[in-house]
């Protein structure tokens, strides 16, 4: 049965309708399964993340240089070093002048800095290293640096100098970071020993008499057969007339 052209139009687009219904519901099942999945990589992710410690986030040290020309850039390198050994994290900047007495220098509104660190080398025979605890704005170090040898032997006091003041503040620093975590929770109670119980000792049933022998007799004697035989003699003398006188008799 052949059908007309407006009827194979109606049934194409309705297989058209058809298929593009299927592939709708298909695209949906795949995005929610992909989504699902998705989901549950991320709570399974969620999950297995550590826990953040309660200790400190990495310290910061400000390096302000002032002059030093070309040596400025290799002694920010050395210090930069010394200071990573540390795992500390150095940011240098180069300035026109430093000033201990700067309330800018001296400040402490950074939370993460653990000291500012400023290296003078304006003048050519000498370098002033001024070190500031970060977190008290306080002076700590202060100290001037021969100039009068190799570059790279005064690069390396400078930073040993800037090394040797940061160290301790470290230290302070991760004491106190243990110090305000919490004590661990105590051990739990050891259990207290069970006593063990007494051995039973079984008590000791005597062994059952072993029945007498059938052939043995009650009451007669052990080792001794039922029937036995007795022999015995008898001698004696009397009269047995008048005429022989005493006669001997024997019997058994």
């Amino acid at each position: 049965m052949r059908l007309r052209a407006p009827e194979r139009r109606g049934a194409r687009r309705a297989r058209d309708s058809a298929a593009s219904v299927c592939a709708l519901v298909v695209a949906l099942a795949v995005a929610h399964v992909c989504g699902a999945g998705e989901s549950e990589a991320n709570a399974q992710e969620s999950a297995s993340a550590p826990a953040t410690p309660l200790v400190p986030a990495r310290r910061v040290v400000e390096v302000l240089v002032a002059g030093g020309g070309s040596d400025a850039s290799s002694l920010e390198d050395t210090v930069r070093e010394l200071l990573g050994r540390l795992t500390l994290v150095m940011e240098s900047q180069s300035v026109g002048h430093i000033d201990a007495d700067d309330a800018s220098f001296r400040s402490t509104a950074r939370p993460s800095l653990l000291a500012r660190v400023g290296i003078d080398l304006r003048a050519k025979d000498v370098a002033v290293v001024t070190i500031v605890d970060g977190r008290t704005g306080e002076v700590t170090v202060r100290r001037s640096v021969r100039r009068d040898g190799p570059s790279a032997v005064v690069r390396e006091e400078v930073a040993h100098v800037v090394q040797a003041a940061v160290d301790p503040m470290l230290l302070a620093e991760r004491d106190r970071a243990a110090a305000a975590q919490p004590p661990p929770p105590p051990p739990p109670p050891a259990a207290e020993p069970v006593a063990e119980p007494a051995p039973v000792t079984p008590p000791v049933v005597p062994a059952a008499e072993s029945a007498p022998p059938r052939d043995r007799v009650a009451g007669s004697p052990e080792g001794h057969a039922p029937l036995a035989l007795d022999l015995s003699t008898m001698a004696g003398a009397g009269a047995f007339a008048a005429g022989p006188g005493a006669v001997a008799r024997a019997g058994g």
